[in-house]
């Protein structure tokens, strides 16, 4: 009786059964090796990572890791801090558009489960409305702050952190004004909820 579909290749045989690939451990290795630096390139190559001092640093995939690139080296604690600031205001921000309805099309394209607040199920719509009202209270008071710091540096930030916009040479300066002034802010919020 014959077999039904495809007839079987000829030749050795690895343990699992799959056909042996030709040439020596060294040669697939180098070949692996080179495939990823391939993709690596590509990756590089993007219209966005091309300004970028380092290019395959992961910030490079953002505006404002593009901003703060350049003042990694010289400081990379308060860099950090300046990176994580920014990210927490686009989560406040994206948090707060989806608690008013608004839809956002870039938070709807990447998701990002730390972004989504939930809606437990112990919670009234009055408990509801209240945290909505508190995350709308924080956002203005800082948005204040970094207004007062630098109102051209608020605007570039704000496209930067929440729509990916590059921030131009001219306003970079106001920009990282307005971003340190986010994070002192938020560092004070923290303290002051801790003591609370």
């Amino acid at each position: 009786m014959a077999r039904r579909g495809r007839p079987r290749k000829a030749g050795a045989r690895e343990a699992n059964g799959r056909l042996q690939r030709n040439g020596t451990v060294a040669q697939l290795r180098e070949a692996e090796r080179a495939a990823r630096l391939k993709e690596t390139s590509v990756v590089l190559a993007q219209p966005h990572r091309r300004a970028a001092i380092d290019p395959a640093h992961p910030w490079a995939g953002t505006a404002v890791g593009r901003l703060l690139l350049p003042r990694l080296a010289a400081a990379p604690g308060e860099t950090q801090m300046l990176f994580e600031a920014a990210d927490a205001w686009r989560r406040m921000v994206r948090r707060l558009w989806r608690a008013k309805g608004v839809v956002d099309v870039n938070s709807a394209l990447e998701h990002d489960p730390a972004d989504t607040p939930g809606r437990p199920a112990d919670l009234s719509d009055a408990e509801i409305d209240e945290r909505s009202r508190a995350l709308a209270a924080r956002v203005e008071r800082l948005r204040r702050f970094m207004v007062e710091a630098s109102t051209p540096g608020f605007a570039a930030l704000h496209d930067a952190a929440l729509f990916d916009r590059d921030v131009t040479a001219d306003a970079e300066g106001e920009t990282v004004k307005a971003l340190e002034r986010l994070a002192v802010e938020l560092r004070l919020l923290a303290r002051a909820e801790r003591a609370a």
